[in-house]
């Protein structure tokens, strides 16, 4: 699935989306909060307190129907994936993208929530991808201050998160320091990191850690 501008060719004229900017919806966060009902029943919320740019959600055990505040409508199809063990078995619900092949989180990207192969034929990128080798060591080392706690537009600083073992912690820190070893890369700017990419989207090998919900 590739836009019609992509197959001829065309040189597109606008910046590409990022996945760290693109609403998501997770059909394993849905599942672990059991608003997926495995019976027959329906289920809608007012899905505008977990994300603003969605309206409501009606659930079934089959299908997800998305409506969105600028009155955009759509169906999902939800597959339920039977996954199998010694002594026990369990199912999880996975979305059915329009390509028809499974996906566990479904992006909204040019109007429709698509699965991530689908949102890459369509021009998405992660924002390591759209920055130099100097704005990718930037990247990582302001994603990881801020899993330590420093937000510049908080005025907070870095510190232990709780339940953090110090050994743990003095590793992150000398991950920083060889991150930031060249002083200028602490100065790179560029309109393409916001602050929504700049949050931390890994948990560094920590089991346990805080991180400050900004």
């Amino acid at each position: 699935m590739m836009p019609w501008q992509l197959r001829r060719g065309e040189r597109r004229n606008y910046k590409r989306p990022l996945f760290e900017e693109l609403l998501c919806l997770d059909a394993r966060w849905l599942a672990r909060k059991k608003l997926i009902p495995k019976d027959w029943s329906t289920h809608r919320y007012d899905f505008s307190f977990v994300i603003p740019h969605i309206a409501a959600l009606t659930l079934t055990n089959s299908t997800a129907k998305i409506l969105t505040r600028d009155g955009r409508e759509q169906t999902v199809a939800i597959h339920w994936q039977y996954i199998g063990g010694i002594g026990y078995g369990s199912i999880r619900p996975m979305f059915v993208c329009q390509c028809g092949y499974g996906a566990f989180r479904l992006f909204d990207c040019f109007d429709a929530f698509r699965c991530h192969k689908c949102a890459i034929a369509f021009g998405v990128r992660y924002a390591s991808q759209q920055v130099s080798r100097k704005g990718r060591k930037y990247l990582q080392s302001q994603r990881l201050r801020r899993f330590l706690g420093e937000y510049p537009s908080l005025s907070t600083t870095m510190h232990k998160p709780l339940f953090m073992r110090r050994k743990t912690y003095g590793s992150l820190l000398t991950k920083l320091r060889q991150l930031e070893a060249n002083p200028p890369s602490r100065k790179y700017k560029t309109k393409r990191l916001t602050e929504r990419t700049l949050k931390p989207n890994n948990m560094y090998s920590v089991q346990v850690a805080h991180i400050a919900n900004a």
